[in-house]
């Protein structure tokens, strides 16, 4: 539970207020300078505070890197915040996908920051590769203005999702989808070749590319946090893949 009087006295630093500062600039590289120099002096209690106040100001990728530095892994409000949530809701329900399933993904991809860029070029929150980004903006009718402008967390977010939607209406599942999102649909499609009627659980371990293993299990665990977050009970596993999985045993 946060402390009014710990946090009064963190606001009044100056190392809390040029953070602010060049968080509104977008200057994350200098910000995260100063969060280095400011918390090297501060009580285990005092940095925990200090990255809910990231949070607040919508630094979410600092809060989520200050509790696995400082070993906060029972904190899901730092660890698994929810931000730009109202932009899953609108554009994943749009795209008839599970809203909690791309808050998830982008939680995996960007820790949710908006301006993430992979060492291969992929941008924003649902870290697109730029190519990608065009054939999908295409694919719905809508105007792309080059990769600059998926570091806009809405049109991210939109190209995103439907990106997602697209890989679930490939494969027809989020297990596959979802490595699909990462590897690629053509790798999807070859490991599939030899091994579709396996059961997902036994597929996700069979997956040859580390990353994506690790990738799909991230994924598939953060949605449930989130969902639990909203007040949702449920597994890994939907339903409907269960039911997959049973067919696949018999």
């Amino acid at each position: 539970k946060a402390d009014p009087l710990v946090n009064q006295s963190l606001k009044s630093s100056i190392f809390y207020q040029r953070i602010v500062e060049l968080v509104r600039l977008d200057r994350y590289t200098v910000a995260r300078s100063e969060w280095n120099r400011w918390i090297k002096d501060l009580t285990e209690k005092e940095r925990r505070h200090a990255a809910h106040l990231m949070n607040e100001i919508e630094w979410y990728q600092q809060g989520i890197l200050g509790a696995a530095y400082q070993g906060f892994w029972n904190d899901m409000d730092l660890r698994f915040p929810d931000g730009f949530r109202f932009l899953f809701d609108q554009y994943a329900t749009k795209r008839n996908i599970d809203t909690v399933w791309a808050q998830a993904l982008a939680r995996q991809e960007s820790a949710l920051f908006p301006w993430a860029r992979s060492s291969v070029g992929a941008r924003g929150l649902m870290q697109l590769m730029p190519r990608t980004a065009k054939q999908t903006a295409q694919s719905i009718g809508m105007t792309y203005s080059g990769k600059q402008s998926l570091i806009n967390p809405e049109l991210n977010v939109r190209l995103g999702t439907a990106y997602l939607a697209q890989m679930h209406r490939q494969f027809d599942n989020r297990v596959h989808a979802t490595a699909a999102y990462n590897a690629g649909p053509h790798r999807v499609k070859r490991w599939l070749k030899d091994r579709a009627d396996l059961p997902l659980d036994i597929w996700i371990e069979l997956i040859p590319f580390d990353e994506t293993r690790t990738y799909v299990q991230n994924v598939l665990s953060f949605a449930v946090i989130y969902a639990q977050r909203r007040g949702e009970d449920r597994d890994v596993m939907t339903q409907e893949e269960r039911a997959r999985l049973t067919l696949a045993l018999r």
